[in-house]
Order: C-alpha cells, then structure tokens, then sequence
C-alpha cells in the first residue's frame, strides 16, 4: 500500500489474498484484514505483538478506537460476532436484512401500489405481476426448486417489459443480496439473477422479492465457526449437475471447502 498502513509495520502480505496481512515476533503471531479504511486484527490473549502493533499504528496514522468485535452491539461491515461457548464464533447480519425488508416493504403490498395515484407507472406493473404470482408470504427456501431459470420463459417479452424494468431496483436489490455473504444459502439464486443484469424481467424482480420474504422470515440464522481439537484439515466437496443450465446447454458445479470442519467457502460455477 505504497509504504502506508500494515506494510510499515513489516507485516507480510498474503500472495493468495492481497487484503489479509500476517505479522510475526518471537513466538507470537497476529493477522489483519484490511478492506478500505477498517482494519480486522487477530491475535491470542494479552498478545505483546498486538500492543506494539496497535502503539505504532496510532503513532504513524489517525486511527479511531480499537474496540473488541465481541463487545455487544460492535460490528464489522454490518457483521455482528458472537463468541461461542466452545471458543468458536458466531456470524450473522440480523440488522441488515430488517433493513433491506423494510427498504423494499412497498412491493409486498401490490394493492396498495396499484390503487395509489403517486406511485409511478413501472412500479404498479410490477405490482400487478406480484399479485398475478402469488409469492408466498413465508417461502422455506431462497428460490423454488423447480425455478429453471430459461430467457425464453421469464421474458422481457415486450419492448414495454424492458422499458419499465429499467425503472424497477433490479441491480439494487440484487447487489443487496449479494452483500449478505453470512448467508450462502442464498447462492444460487444471485449466482442465475447476476446473469439477467443486462437484460432483467418482472419473473426475475419476483424471485428476488421472494428471497427478501425468505430473509426476513430466516434472519436469526448465522454462520457459525467451531473450535476444533482434531488438527488442521483442509477439505473440498464438490457435485454437478446434467445440461440444468438452459442457456447453452452446460452443466452447474456446486462445491465448498471446509477447513478443521467449518465451511469458508461455497461455489457455484458454469464450465
């Protein structure tokens, strides 16, 4: 970072990972994540390292206060950590998802939007779709099962259709989403709605206001990150789908990897 920040410091740059940052003295070790300005530090109990640390950086740059990630109320990027009582860590983003549910409410009431002379043209076609659809009002899962996914069954149909979605938060509601990423429950569907951007539908804005309903109904749910007592393992699970993808005829791979037990990362690629 151009001699500023953790690299004065002497701290070693990840190659994987050009954010994460590991310093080393004697027999101690601490490691940062940096994402713009908010710096993440893990170290062990009374760490010394992490003291000098944290005296250089208030002496070489205007930090704020450093505060513990499991003080109650503290977050990081809207995360909120919880310390287990196994020694382990708890995920969630509770708070973003009320959120995001309230930001979108108006769509969950399409009668409304349709009788209400100040609500603009392309969101009352919306609505009428929404209410031709029928979503659930507490879905058990992100997307539907049978949801495939095909241009020529979603649309736009008409000229009108791509007109007015260009008025409707497709990509704002999307990126949302997409934010969550305690969530990979919700992976596939923003994996084959990142697909449409270009060209998005009414079918396609349903099936992310049926995720948002989905949310809101599972918004206690966390990822959690155990201690393990049985060494380092490293582990990656993977499976495919036969010709799913009815754009092109290709197959889906899923997969995650696993380390010491707990899942760090989850996928879903097209060959």
């Amino acid at each position: 970072m151009d001699g500023s920040g953790p690299d004065r410091l002497r701290g070693k740059r990840s190659p994987q990972d050009p954010s994460v940052y590991t310093f080393v003295e004697d027999s101690e070790r601490v490691s940062c994540v940096v994402y713009v300005d908010d710096l993440c530090f893990s170290f062990p109990p009374d760490s010394k390292l992490m003291k000098k640390i944290d005296r250089q950086l208030r002496k070489k740059l205007k930090v704020g206060k450093a505060t513990s990630l499991f003080e109650k109320g503290e977050k990081y990027l809207g995360v909120e950590v919880t310390r287990l009582k196994d020694g382990g860590v708890s995920l969630n983003q509770t708070e973003k998802i009320e959120q995001l549910y309230k930001d979108y409410s108006e769509y969950f009431d399409p009668d409304l939007m349709i009788s209400d002379p100040k609500v603009p043209i392309a969101k009352k076609r919306v609505a009428e779709e929404i209410r031709k659809s029928g979503i659930r009002t507490k879905p058990k899962t992100p997307v539907s099962a049978s949801r495939k996914f095909d241009p020529e069954d979603d649309g736009p149909f008409t000229d009108e259709e791509k007109k007015l979605m260009e008025k409707i938060p497709y990509r704002s509601l999307l990126q949302r989403i997409c934010q969550l990423w305690t969530r990979p429950d919700v992976g596939y569907l923003t994996h084959m709605a990142s697909r449409f951007q270009v060209s998005p539908s009414f079918t396609l804005f349903i099936d992310l206001l049926r995720c948002v309903l989905y949310l809101k109904e599972t918004k206690d749910l966390r990822l959690e990150y155990h201690k393990s007592n049985d060494g380092v393992e490293l582990r990656g699970l993977s499976d495919a789908s036969w010709a799913t993808d009815m754009v092109g005829s290709r197959s889906l791979t899923g997969g995650l990897i696993q380390f010491c037990g707990n899942t760090i990362a989850v996928l879903v690629k097209k060959p």
